[in-house]
Formats: structure tokens, sequence, C-alpha cells
């Protein structure tokens, strides 16, 4: 069990923090997150997750450089008894003509070739189970297992 868990967001320049938009597991809490203090999560078991989430707004396109750039959202975790953890999120801002922003942030890319490796490789999975080649090693298995059942028991008459 870890206690005392408390978690600091350091927002980039170019992302305003919007207030009051911080959750915890789905309910509402101050906007300590930002503040130096940081946001006190309390105590989590292992395996246990605790949901954070809050908004933000980039700068308008007329304050940023044209075409992609990037922001580093920071994030950084403390704990009794265990060393300062910081990890980081690169928010992607794509800064079109005439003042069209989109901003990517999370591992979309990532999430959706995860998604799909899984999808081809459960899908050859099931493929190979239709072969000819799987039915003979399963009967061939099947048939072993029985086989070996046969000197389990001894009977004498």
């Amino acid at each position: 069990r870890v206690n005392n868990v408390v978690l600091r967001d350091v927002i980039p320049s170019r992302v305003t923090y919007i207030n009051g938009s911080t959750s915890l597991n789905g309910v509402a809490v101050n906007d300590a997150l930002i503040s130096s203090s940081g946001l006190n999560i309390g105590s989590l078991d292992p395996n246990q997750e605790a949901i954070v989430r809050f908004s933000g707004r980039v700068s308008p396109g007329n304050q940023l450089p044209l075409g992609t750039s990037t922001a580093i959202n920071t994030v950084r975790l403390t704990a009794d008894g265990v060393p300062e953890i910081t990890a980081q999120l690169p928010i992607i801002i794509i800064n079109g003509i005439a003042g069209v922003t989109q901003v990517q942030t999370g591992p979309g890319e990532s999430l959706a070739v995860a998604l799909a490796v899984a999808l081809l490789v459960t899908l050859m999975y099931v493929t190979y189970t239709r072969t000819g080649t799987f039915k003979r090693r399963e009967l061939k298995a099947t048939i072993k297992e029985q086989q070996s059942g046969e000197d389990r028991f001894n009977f004498k008459v």
C-alpha cells in the first residue's frame, strides 16, 4: 500500500488550465492539482488506480507558430517512502491556415495501432484453429492423453 499519494501537474506555457475542471475518479475536486502543494489522492493499494482528469485550453492560433508544434505536459507524483515519479505527455498542436488549430493528446495513434495488431493476431489464430493441421494436433493430443490414462489404474482379478 502506498500512502499520501500527491499528484502535481505542470501545465505547459501554451496551455491554460480551466478552473474547476479537475475530477478524481469522476468526482469534482479542488484545483490543487496545478498548485505547488498538489492534489492529495490519499492511499492506493497494489493494482488500484486513481483517474484524475482536467481540462485545458490551448492558446489561440494567432499566438502559435504555423504548422506542428509540441507542448510537454509534466506530471509529478510523490508518496510516503517513494521517490518522486515524473511522467511527460506530449501535446501535439497543429496550427493551420486561418487559425484552425487541432490538438492531439494521449496515445491516440499508438492505441489504434495496438488495437489493429490485436485484431490481426486474433484473426490469424481463429484462421489457424480452422486448419487441418490444428485439428490433427488436437486429435493427436487427445489420443495421447487417453492412452496415457490407461496406465493409471491397475486392476487385479
